[in-house]
């Protein structure tokens, strides 16, 4: 729970959507299950010290995070407050978790808006090509 920080993989070079993520950048956690192995032919991409699947990609347009990307610290106080005896229960301080998340905001703020762009890209040439393909009825495109 709180803010973590990442670390790239090698395989995080030229991903279309978190190709750029820097090491280190921290991330709002919160969860109390978490992905303990990877589905078949999934793309590791980046790892943490508590989660070591944070991020990771199958095929050419799906991807997945254990963390959360769209949260801040007022996200984040919601869900402390309504967790509060299970954070303490784990041994962490309600308090201590919120004020790390907004502690690092802006650059949750910066770092995660740079992957939505990223990812809003993506989905735009994914559209584009699948309009394409649909107009000139090529089959195989569809089924991406």
């Amino acid at each position: 729970m709180g803010a973590v920080p990442l670390r790239r993989l090698p395989t995080t070079a030229g991903d279309p959507v978190l190709g750029e993520v820097r090491d280190g950048t921290p991330a709002a956690q919160w969860h109390w299950d978490e992905v303990d192995r990877l589905p078949p032919g999934a793309v590791p991409l980046l790892t943490g010290d508590d989660c070591p699947h944070q991020a990771f990609r199958v095929g050419s347009a799906c991807w997945a995070v254990q963390f959360h990307p769209e949260v801040g610290g007022e996200a984040v106080a919601v869900w402390a407050a309504a967790d509060d005896e299970y954070v303490r229960e784990a041994g962490a301080d309600p308090e201590a978790v919120v004020n790390a998340v907004r502690d690092v905001e802006p650059e949750l703020r910066r770092g995660w808006g740079a992957v939505s762009e990223a990812w809003g890209a993506v989905v735009l040439a994914f559209a584009a090509t699948a309009a394409i393909t649909t107009v000139l009825d090529i089959p195989a495109a569809r089924s991406l």
